[in-house]
């Protein structure tokens, strides 16, 4: 799973985009992995990284909209 992760960060992300410094790209990623982490996956049946990873689904996605996930 990492390794799909990984690559749809380098291509969906970082190749299509300059990125001037360290702090740039430390932004760059964080924005990117949040949003590879929102959006529903066909391997994960329709769920959302985040959904996955929460044992409470209804209290979870009521956080993540909130922007406050734990």
């Amino acid at each position: 799973m990492i390794e799909a992760a990984n690559k749809q960060l380098k291509y969906r992300f970082l190749y299509h985009h300059y990125i001037a410094d360290y702090d740039a790209l430390a932004k760059y990623v964080e924005q990117s992995v949040n949003d590879y982490n929102i959006r529903p996956h066909h391997v994960l049946h329709g769920l959302t990284p985040n959904e996955v990873l929460c044992k409470d689904h209804r209290r979870c996605t009521a956080a993540m909209k909130l922007g406050k996930a734990s």
